[in-house]
Parts: structure tokens; sequence; C-alpha cells
């Protein structure tokens, strides 16, 4: 994902791991804490070899210092961080890479996730994958979040800071 695609671009990346590329050069492995839907500006958790087990280092990372970002992994959140599992600590998600869902169970999470959304009213509609997937269709909440196969809290993009968390609230408490 290249970084000048616009200012927001970054604001789906939020509790991703990611490897970010700067102007100089330089590379920096994280997590990311926020970006400024505005500014595209990101703050980057990271691990610091110097303090105690788990110290997160902070790393504010300008736009117009970016030049790329590679997602990777799974996300992680900030209750993850702060249960002090090691699995959600701030160690690489592929580490702990587990194996892709199958089919059902890609099915399994669309029907738990749609029924949940009826439930509670929350207006969606399900649409082909704009990506050409052909493991499920996409959930499309309230018409600005994109919810993708295989439904996990890293297949959310969404811009609308509010509906992003609300969602991933949703996720969790569904624990699919």
């Amino acid at each position: 994902m290249s970084a000048r695609l616009g200012a927001g671009t970054h604001v789906g990346l939020v509790g991703r791991w990611i490897t970010a590329t700067l102007e100089d050069g330089s590379t920096h492995l994280g997590v990311v804490h926020t970006v400024d839907p505005e500014t595209g500006n990101m703050v980057l958790l990271r691990e610091s070899s110097d303090g105690p087990k788990n110290f997160v280092l902070p790393t504010m990372l300008f736009y117009h210092a970016i030049r790329a970002v590679h997602p990777h992994g799974t996300s992680v959140t900030a209750t993850d961080l702060s249960s002090g599992d090691t699995a959600t600590s701030l160690v690489p998600a592929s580490r702990y890479a587990t194996a892709k869902p199958d089919q059902t169970e890609i099915d399994r999470r669309r029907a738990v996730i749609c029924e949940a959304l009826s439930r509670q009213r929350v207006p969606y509609a399900l649409q082909q994958p704009a990506n050409g997937h052909i493991a499920g269709d996409d959930i499309v909440v309230l018409g600005t979040l994109v919810c993708s196969a295989p439904y996990m809290s890293s297949s959310i993009q969404c811009e609308n800071e509010m509906v992003l968390g609300r969602f991933r609230e949703l996720l969790r408490a569904l624990d699919v």
C-alpha cells in the first residue's frame, strides 16, 4: 500500500501490524495506535528493547515522511495489550499465525455477524466483493464500513472512527 494515496488512507490500519518505510530509508515495525484522518500522521507502538518486558515505545510518523506502509498479520487491540498475554503482546502476529478459516467457518462468521446486526437494527447490506474474492460477500454497514471475508477485525475498511470502533466492539463481543 502506497503512502501517497491520501491522508485518510491509513485510518483502516488502526490496530494492525505494519512495517512503515520512511523517506530517509528507515523502517519501523509496530502496531498502528491511531491515525489522524485529516493529516495522515500516525502513532506507531513499537516494542522497546531497552525497557522492561512489553514496554511500549510510541513513535510519531508524519504523513509527509512516510514512503510506504506494508500491513501484515492480524489486528491487536488495546484490551489484548493490557491483558499481558504473550500471544497478543507487542510480538509480530506472524509468529502466532493461525490457519486460514475454511468456507464453512467463513459462512458461519458472516451469518453470526449479520444476525447480530439485525438484532441491533443496524442497517447493512451484502454485496459482491470488488476485489473478486469468492470466499463470501462483503458486509457493508451504514454505507461506510466494509467487512470482507474472513470477517475478522483485520478485514475491515472504514474511515469513520466511530462506526469502526463500534463494529470492532461487536466482533469482540461475538468472538468471531
